[in-house]
């Protein structure tokens, strides 16, 4: 599963660490800045053969970070989300916990969105991706 497979090849990079610093699904609202979490995105049309059907599918997903706001939670969120981002952009054929991944693609660059309800700092930055069916 996508959001499996993103958050552990993540930890294994030591970039995060799931369900510390890092969420699948929405971050806990009391978890230590900075915090990330992972969404799916829907993605596009998978790839399909007349003989072997669905062979690659192709999801998206966004990363999104939360620092406080404060100039060192600030810096410490846009580093988060800039170690996730080029990790991510990086990947192209290769095995993620045992799943073939032809690439990830970042959509953008990490970018700033504003503020939440606690006047913490938000960044997101979203992915394509094509895969192997996982």
């Amino acid at each position: 599963m996508l959001k499996e497979e993103i958050s552990g090849y993540l930890r294994d990079l030591g970039i995060v660490a799931v369900g510390s610093n890092f969420f699948l699904g929405d971050m806990p609202a009391r978890a230590l800045n900075p915090v990330a979490e992972i969404h799916e995105t829907g993605g596009r049309a998978p790839q399909e053969t007349l003989d072997d059907g669905i062979t690659f599918e192709n999801p998206s997903f966004q990363i999104s970070v939360r620092g406080d706001n404060s100039a060192e939670g600030d810096q410490q969120a846009r580093r988060l989300i800039g170690d996730i981002w080029k990790a991510l952009a990086n990947v192209a054929n290769q095995s993620i916990d045992g799943v073939t991944y032809q690439n990830i693609s970042a959509r953008q660059s990490p970018a700033f969105i504003g503020f939440d309800d606690n006047n913490n700092r938000l960044y997101v930055a979203n992915f394509d991706v094509a895969k192997e069916v996982s």
